[in-house]
């Protein structure tokens, strides 16, 4: 967009690998990530070392870049550090509404051809459920809210513009989820009209009750760290529990 700072010509072109190190160069000790529920914070510089170490961990786990990595964590650490890992390691993550159903979850395994699906504790028996209905074999991986992971030095590399970045799916509530593919020029087109839009910048905080496995969640999230701003994020937000 014309009215984007020069700065983030980078990581427009070269994908949202490139906008973590970017947020990670300029602001590398401001906060980008705050987990009120364990009172824990991550700084700029710590979040690309959990990307690549998250990447790092999909590459050890045998995935070819643009392999789908299914994400069913909830809304939690463990979740954007597989998101961001993803992006980093250039594969393809897959966010999935665990509460979908196993019928519906199965089939979205299944046309997402995702190796791995990394859940959540609370999610873990519906998605076993799900992952046993899917025709191929899926493995599912146990996350907790953060992971634990050994440090990598694994680097991000120049996609293209029209490379395949994100799968995301419709809710499924009127007819079976509908997979949308997403290329970086269209996910980074996003994040960069939301920055102008909302005009952010390194003082906002963004208090994320959407799902992550909603692509505005997503578009939010990363508008908010490419302008060094802080993510707020607590367990997804229950009606029952207000």
């Amino acid at each position: 967009m014309s009215n984007t700072p020069e700065k983030f010509t980078k990581p427009r072109h070269e994908g949202i690998g490139a906008l973590i190190d970017h947020s990670a160069k300029h602001w590398p000790e401001s906060i980008a990530l705050i987990d009120p529920e364990a009172n824990w914070s991550l700084t700029y510089a710590e979040l690309k070392c959990r990307a690549q170490s998250a990447a790092g961990w999909l590459d050890n786990l045998g995935l070819a870049q643009g392999s789908k990595v299914a994400i069913a964590a909830g809304n939690s650490v463990a979740a954007l550090e597989l998101l961001t890992g993803a992006f980093y390691g250039r594969f393809v993550p897959v966010p999935c509404n665990p509460d979908l159903g196993p019928k519906q979850l199965a089939y979205v395994l299944d046309h997402c051809d995702a190796e791995y699906l990394f859940a959540s504790p609370e999610n873990r028996p519906a998605l076993e459920d799900a992952s046993n209905q899917c025709p191929r074999k899926v493995e599912l991986i146990e996350v907790s809210r953060r992971l634990e992971l050994p440090a990598s030095d694994i680097c991000s590399t120049a996609g293209d513009p029209e490379d395949d970045v994100l799968m995301v799916y419709t809710s499924g509530t009127t007819a079976t989820p509908k997979g949308v593919m997403q290329r970086n020029s269209g996910v980074f087109a996003a994040i960069e009209s939301t920055v102008v839009t909302y005009n952010l910048s390194q003082d906002d905080r963004f208090l994320c009750v959407l799902p992550i496995h909603h692509a505005n969640s997503i578009n939010k999230i990363f508008a908010t760290w490419l302008t060094g701003g802080t993510v707020v994020l607590p367990p997804r937000f229950e009606v029952r529990s207000f």
